[in-house]
């Protein structure tokens, strides 16, 4: 029952525009070529990865100082941290709906923004743009953007026109368009009971709501995105796949299922313009796996048929156990254009959060090695890494930013 968007795969048989092979330092039988085909760049590599060691180290650099006297130095709940032009870090405070500003050295200088409905106020907080002295914040809550600069003074807050102002994340453009996220209400049963929840979608609309681009990824089966036993205390089984879409000014829409081994970038209007594509070697689901999804599944209906039964029965009857597991689960593109794919790893109950390992690609898309990051998950800028620690003695999570640095000789990153 396939409802959006289906891409055949581009074979890569026209002129070649670009060839990097393995080196010295690199992996035997690396290739890596970019053509076109049809108006569209294809990058593609094969024979396996560049480099087989570890791409990067990650020196650490600067502990955020909170204190205990000050309690407004104290971050509940933190999130994305940015490094700004001024060299001030900027940390959105998820638990407190403000933004909390630390200098060079760590220390505590400032907040901005508050839990509420009004102006400059957020019931739920996430970065969409940092861009000199303006931060663009997106409330998936109060369902709209908020742009406000780094000294908290207020610039524009705003929402979807017409009929899509119920979306989870809005970014208005110069040219007065619109690209959002529509949201789903997981309180309420969908239109799709299947699809709306297991694909990913971007729209484009005019000032008056109406839609000019509206892209949706592929079906994913439902066992891709399965989680299991979360009220078990046990954490994402190592086969699951994330369709999305994410967009990205000046470059435009990036499309992954994680269930293929491409990505595929759009422009504003819905046209393909590049591929990638890597040769990635699938693995398969075992037998116990397979009983394993069978059995959440049931369980998962068994929690969900009273409040939603519809949209409960309706993902069980379509359940589908794939033959192969994901091969990775969400994309990160950074600051300095190099991919980041999280793979899907199993976990357990007790094992720490953290370390997620990645495939590595270049800005060309060349497929470059595998990395693991020092400590959880935030943002690249200005080829910082925002990390957190937990220091073994107090238990407290202190927010921690590294350098990224090449690990392997011939590799670059800015």
């Amino acid at each position: 029952m396939a409802r959006g968007l289906s891409i055949p795969i581009a074979i890569c048989t026209a002129f070649t525009l670009f060839t990097a092979c393995a080196s010295e330092s690199g992996s035997p039988g690396h290739s890596f070529r970019i053509s076109e085909e049809d108006g569209i760049t294809i990058a593609q590599t094969t024979g396996g990865p560049k480099y087989e060691e570890e791409l990067f180290e990650y020196e650490k650099i600067l502990e955020l100082q909170e204190d205990p006297d000050r309690p407004e130095s104290m971050l509940f709940r933190p999130g994305t941290v940015q490094l700004g032009d001024d060299g001030c870090y900027y940390v959105l405070d998820g638990g407190d709906c403000r933004i909390v500003v630390f200098d060079t050295e760590g220390q505590y200088l400032r907040s901005f923004g508050r839990k509420g409905d009004g102006p400059g106020e957020f019931r739920g907080m996430s970065l969409l743009r940092f861009a000199g002295e303006v931060m663009t914040i997106s409330d998936y809550s109060l369902r709209r953007t908020t742009c406000v600069r780094t000294d908290g003074t207020l610039l524009d807050t705003y929402r979807a026109p017409g009929t899509s102002s119920s979306a989870s994340s809005v970014e208005r453009l110069d040219d007065g368009r619109f690209v959002l996220t529509p949201s789903i209400n997981w309180d309420e049963e969908p239109d799709d009971p299947v699809f709306d929840h297991m694909a990913d979608r971007i729209m484009i609309i005019d000032v008056e709501g109406d839609t000019l681009c509206d892209l949706q990824t592929p079906f994913v089966p439902w066992a891709y995105e399965y989680h299991m036993g979360s009220a078990r205390g046990a954490h994402r089984m190592e086969f699951v796949g994330n369709p999305e879409l994410q967009f990205f000014p000046g470059r435009g829409i990036l499309m992954s299922t994680g269930v293929e081994p491409e990505l595929t970038w759009f422009n504003i209007s819905g046209a393909i313009t590049e591929r990638i594509v890597l040769d990635l070697e699938p693995v398969p689901i075992t037998p116990e796996e397979r009983e394993q999804i069978r059995l959440d599944a049931h369980e998962r209906y068994e929690r969900s048929k009273e409040q939603m039964p519809d949209h409960a029965r309706a993902v069980l009857n379509a359940l589908q156990i794939p033959d192969q597991k994901a091969f990775w689960e969400n994309v990160y593109l950074d600051d300095a254009g190099f991919y980041w794919l999280r793979l899907p790893e199993r976990m357990t109950v007790g094992q720490p959060l953290g370390k997620p390992l990645l495939i590595v690609l270049s800005p060309e898309g060349e497929y470059l090695g595998q990395s693991r990051w020092p400590i959880s998950f935030s943002t690249f800028r200005n080829g910082l890494l925002m990390g957190q620690v937990v220091d073994q003695e107090t238990g407290a999570v202190i927010p921690t930013i590294y350098r990224i640095r090449p690990a392997v000789p011939g590799l670059r990153y800015p």
